[in-house]
């Protein structure tokens, strides 16, 4: 499934944008006019002057200044691969668009318009193809922030949202869609209802759905007052990696067969309520601290197949960190589940009286097939790894390889029975097959550190099947972070290693090497990132600033030839 989700996504990667036809200057600055020929020299006053000069192929450059708007901004330039038409910052400033005085539309009920007042946003793309918009904030929205429709060959790039009532980004019934780089900060928050229903907004912080052929990578989504990410409906072929997610009040990342509700006859989508939501990626993720980690469901009865949830950590979340879960509506089908090299640490913190959670909850008897392996389970709340007694009994779930160490409920425990009558399914603890039940020695789970010690039982005892293997060729290691050898014997030389500021945002400096360095820097899945020299005599700080929001492994050499470890953060 790999292969096929890769293939399908070289189309985002393999179009290269050409030179503008035209390019058009908004700014806030005394002299700005819409009367104005749009140049450098002499500025359009608003925005919406240049959406409407402009044609496909166009640039739209905004100054920096905040942006307030009386209404929503809707494009619908379709250009080609040698046609982008973009809207961007003036290097080096930051352009603020405030909706703050665009109205919301009053509706009957959620989702009875496509688009409605809870699916519009403060900058709509509408009917459009190869768009890019690249280094805009968008503030304050009594809707929703930026939002795809019906249109294909769209990217959002190191932008952001705050404080929206609806989703910050979002894209529906559209292909080729890139979100990268970007803030999403108060999606669906309460304080900027305009309903007078005192009610958080619909969808979540980045919504998809019914979205073909996209990647979501490298977002910090934070403190939504729903989900942070969510791919919903028939959504396929799809990425979401290297993102993080933390502090939001429900689901980190989802992944719902969520239904259709169309009753506009002009809102044409290219799928029924039959087909399935399939072959979504989600990988390399950091999810932490929200309510729960990453949830696989269906609570429209949209089929769910072929789902991949690997190398991520997921830590100090409320609830599960990883749940396949019956929650909610129809509780549709699921086939081909594969959980992996995760890490999952110190999840289900919150203890209620009427459910048990723990690490890895696979829940929903409605599935066919489920594999969890390779993680790392430790510490979590009422068990490590738990199925109900209706997946134990149906045989359909394989786990096997998993390290685990913590409560671990050797009896059925009764969940929901004080809030719904008809569950009475209990829930099992297992260990599964080939299991290492340790704790896994970690550099410093207290400072956010997981990566495996030297002598970590996780080490070399994953599945030994070769599409498992580490970077560096051998066997499969436990957990999302695979350990990391510094020579030919295969020796670690260890000594302490400390950053600061961490996390960063662009500089980073070393704390315990002296003199002229050598460093290497690895991603969670053990590649090199970004290599070269740095000297700590010179106050030298490590330039980070373009790699993508995650966790990161940095191997520093100093001039006596001694390797220090250690990790750090890049946040947006």
């Amino acid at each position: 499934m790999r292969k096929i989700i890769l293939l399908s996504l070289l189309l985002l990667w393999g179009v290269h944008p050409g030179f503008s036809q035209n390019t058009y200057y908004v700014s806030t600055q005394i002299g700005a006019s819409d009367a104005n020929a749009g140049t450098l020299s002499n500025p359009f006053a608003t925005i919406q002057k240049a959406i409407t000069v402009a044609v496909a192929g166009d640039s739209v450059v905004l100054r920096g200044g905040t942006y307030t708007l009386t209404s929503p901004l809707t494009i619908k330039y379709i250009g080609n691969a040698s046609k982008w038409t973009v809207f961007a910052a003036f290097e080096g400033e930051l352009p603020v668009i405030s909706a703050i005085n665009v109205p919301v539309k009053k509706k009957a009920s959620t989702h009875i318009t496509a688009p409605g007042s809870s699916d519009e946003g403060a900058f709509m793309i509408y009917d459009a193809a190869y768009i890019r918009i690249r280094n805009i904030k968008l503030k304050n929205s009594h809707n929703g922030g930026f939002n795809i429709r019906k249109s294909s060959y769209i990217q959002i790039l190191n932008c952001s949202t705050d404080s929206t009532h609806c989703m910050g980004i979002s894209a529906w019934y559209s292909h080729h869609i890139l979100v990268s780089g970007n803030s999403v900060r108060r999606a669906s928050t309460v304080s900027m209802d305009d309903n007078g229903d005192g009610k958080t907004g619909a969808h979540e912080a980045i919504s998809f759905g019914g979205v073909e052929h996209f990647v979501i990578e490298g977002n910090e989504i934070s403190y939504g007052e729903n989900e942070g990410i969510d791919i919903k409906q028939a959504s396929q072929y799809g990425i979401v990696r290297n993102n993080h997610t933390h502090h939001n009040a429900r689901q980190g990342i989802y992944v719902d067969g969520y239904p259709y509700y169309v009753t506009n006859a002009t809102e044409a989508i290219p799928h029924t309520q039959s087909d399935s939501l399939k072959c979504i990626e989600v990988n390399n993720n950091l999810v932490h601290d929200n309510n729960m980690g990453i949830v696989v469901s269906s609570e429209g009865g949209t089929p769910v197949d072929s789902i991949l949830i690997h190398h991520n950590l997921v830590y100090n979340n409320s609830k599960a960190g990883i749940h396949i879960a019956s929650y909610f509506g129809k509780n549709g089908p699921r086939n081909a589940i594969e959980v992996y090299n995760n890490t999952v640490y110190l999840n289900a913190t919150m203890r209620e009286y009427w459910w048990c959670d723990g690490g890895i909850f696979l829940e929903t008897r409605n599935i066919r097939k489920a594999v969890i392996r390779n993680n790392i389970c430790a510490y979590n709340g009422d068990f490590q790894i738990g199925t109900t007694r209706e997946v134990l009994a149906d045989g359909f779930a394989q786990i096997d390889y998993n390290l685990i160490v913590g409560e671990m409920n050797t009896f059925p425990r009764a969940i929901r029975q004080l809030k719904d009558t008809k569950a009475d399914s209990t829930i099992y603890a297992q260990t599964g097959n080939f299991s290492v039940q340790y704790d896994p020695t970690l550099e410093n789970a207290n400072a956010a550190d997981f990566h495996l010690k030297d002598g970590s039982p996780a080490i070399d005892a994953g599945n030994p099947l070769p599409r498992y293997n580490d970077p560096d060729g051998s066997r499969n290691d436990m957990g999302a972070f695979p350990f990391m050898l510094t020579n030919a014997n295969n020796e670690l030389k260890t000594a302490s290693l400390s950053f600061f500021p961490n996390p960063t945002s662009d500089v980073l400096f070393a704390e315990g090497v002296c003199g002229l360095c050598s460093y290497s820097i690895f991603n969670t899945n053990g590649q090199v990132v970004k290599k070269g020299e740095m000297d700590t005599f010179k106050n030298a700080g490590l330039n980070v600033s373009t790699l993508d929001s995650g966790l990161y492994l940095i191997q520093i050499t100093g001039p006596n030839e001694k390797t220090k470890f250690g990790s750090f953060i890049k946040k947006q």
